[in-house]
């Protein structure tokens, strides 16, 4: 085996070659991996108000289904193909298909596949059932609620209820 310089200061070849010299290929190696997070995790951004949720100093980190419900609501309020940090895939034909527009079974159906499309693209989303769109006349309010299935073994649905402006 050949010996590499014995000053302190050794290049940047030296020192892998030191390492590799150490190496031992049969050492069993002790590594703690973390436990996965099914959704894993994110900020807290409240979409109200525009801004992360913080407590004290610190933003809020979300995971298991309520990082999931963010997405949900992110991908509501996103306009597909329109921001290029997000796959074209991401979000909603028109997210707000029914603000400011009159009742119609039409709107209704095109509402409700569009919201199917983008909430499918999701891996851990199995299913959209449930779904129900009522309008408010006297509030001019449009509410909506529906159920995700995901696939995750303990926790097989998430309960969504919004609502928007109406005409």
């Amino acid at each position: 085996m050949e010996s590499l310089p014995t000053d302190d200061v050794l290049t940047p070849e030296d020192e892998l070659e030191q390492a590799f010299q150490e190496f031992d290929p049969d050492e069993e190696l002790d590594i703690e991996v973390p436990e996965r997070l099914a959704y894993g995790r994110t900020w807290q951004f409240d979409f109200a108000k525009g801004e992360m949720v913080k407590q004290g100093k610190d933003v809020v980190q979300l995971s298991g289904t309520d990082n999931l419900r963010q997405w949900i609501e992110l991908a509501l309020s996103t306009a597909a193909a329109a921001h290029p940090i997000f796959p074209d895939e991401f979000g909603v034909d028109e997210p707000d298909l029914l603000v400011g527009s009159a009742y119609s079974p039409a709107l209704e159906a095109e509402f409700v596949e569009q919201v199917q499309e983008a909430l499918l693209y999701h891996d851990k989303i199995q299913a959209i059932t449930g779904f129900q769109v009522d309008y408010n006349e006297e509030e001019a309010v449009v509410y909506y609620s529906f159920v995700v299935q995901t696939d995750d073994e303990d926790e097989s649905s998430i309960e969504v209820t919004s609502y928007g402006a109406a005409q």
